[in-house]
């Protein structure tokens, strides 16, 4: 009897053992994901920052953070508060949402696939019926 008692103690050990692995498992791919995403962030910042022609130094200094942090962000070292991120729409004249395209990796239709259209694309398409 106690030797069947030690036997399901330790079949109860390794089966929590296992869990525990599976637990860590699944929170260090999280943990992966996020960073990914956070990359991408700073990637799609960085991209948006050289369209607009302006250097690090400019940008940092125009949101309050050194040029080493901006750098930082953008390469995926650092994440970016919201609060700065609010900041960097206004300097590079842009959406909030436009540091988050792709973040998910799926490639988003076209606004014409999606049946959104712009208002000039509206407007447009009523003054061409009119004529």
């Amino acid at each position: 009897m106690f030797v069947l008692c030690k036997i399901i103690i330790s079949s109860m050990r390794l089966i929590a053992l296992k869990l525990q692995e599976k637990q860590h498992d699944a929170s260090e791919g999280a943990f992966i994901m996020v960073n990914e995403k956070i990359t991408k962030v700073g990637a799609r910042i960085k991209y948006l920052r050289l369209v607009k022609q302006l250097s690090q130094k400019t940008v940092a200094e125009k949101i309050g953070i050194s040029q080493a942090s901006l750098s930082n962000i953008e390469c995926g070292r650092s994440h970016c508060t919201l609060e700065n991120i609010i900041k960097l729409s206004e300097v590079l004249q842009c959406p909030v949402s436009d540091f988050f395209v792709d973040i998910d990796g799926e490639q988003q239709k076209p606004r014409q696939e999606q049946g959104l259209f712009s208002l000039n694309d509206f407007a447009n398409a009523l003054l061409s019926m009119k004529k």
